[in-house]
């Protein structure tokens, strides 16, 4: 092959092993719908792919969920099977739009947030269309996607603070050593009281030295401050 020819096999190769990929996890899809792994004495579409395959468990799962998704996902099923896709774009599609909530997000907007992802697949790797798929329904409708935020904002916080705790116990060789768990709020708080706890002072003695000991006093609360809360 000439070096053009190898360059154009090689992208020809990717978009194949799309649509291989496709037609693959639209066969599992159906023999799940079918229920083959019973016929076969199999406890499930997975493990009875895995045994007859020698496919690690872990692989066969994977795959068999990637056929579940895309089965419900027309329009990305479609785009691997031209190779417009490959399967790590079409993986994250699946994904973005099976993480928009039911409730916020009507299945012709999020039809609409698919399109315009598939699209962008165009132009994207899988990771920056990981972080556009959010995105994308934010710009459709940020009315939804705010309240959206506004109430999965209000669990963290409710669940932070049913979780805060402090334990504390005598080490046994003068020290007292603990831990806790606060709300974020809260932790931003105390950062900020030990950090201007911990601040120096900058006084110097006659000799234009620091105080020797206020020098190791400071050390000793900078030691002592979490650097990371």
């Amino acid at each position: 092959m000439e070096d053009s020819e190898l360059g154009e096999t090689a992208v020809l190769m990717t978009r194949l092993q799309a649509q291989v990929a496709e037609l693959d996890r639209r066969v599992l899809a159906e023999a799940d719908r079918r229920d083959v792994a019973a016929k076969s004495g199999g406890t499930s579409t997975a493990n009875w792919l895995a045994h007859t395959t020698k496919l690690t468990r872990t692989e066969a799962h994977r795959r068999v969920k990637q056929a579940k998704s895309l089965d419900a996902r027309d329009q990305t099923r479609v785009a691997l099977a031209s190779g417009d896709l490959h399967l790590e774009q079409a993986d994250v599609i699946t994904h973005a739009i099976n993480a928009l909530p039911a409730d916020k997000c009507p299945p012709e907007t999020a039809a609409v947030v698919e399109k315009t992802l598939i699209e962008y697949g165009t132009d994207f790797d899988a990771k920056t269309l990981k972080v556009l798929g959010w995105r994308v329904w934010e710009i459709l409708d940020p009315e939804a996607a705010e309240a959206f935020e506004a109430e999965q904002l209000a669990k963290e916080e409710d669940a932070a603070r049913n979780n805060t705790k402090l334990t504390m116990h005598d080490d046994g060789t003068g020290a007292v050593r603990g831990k806790f768990v606060i709300p974020a709020v809260q932790g931003a708080m105390l950062r900020k009281l030990l950090l201007a706890f911990a601040a120096p002072k900058h006084q110097a003695t006659k000799t234009g030295q620091p105080d020797t000991a206020e020098s190791e006093e400071l050390d000793q609360k900078r030691a002592a401050t979490p650097k990371r809360m």
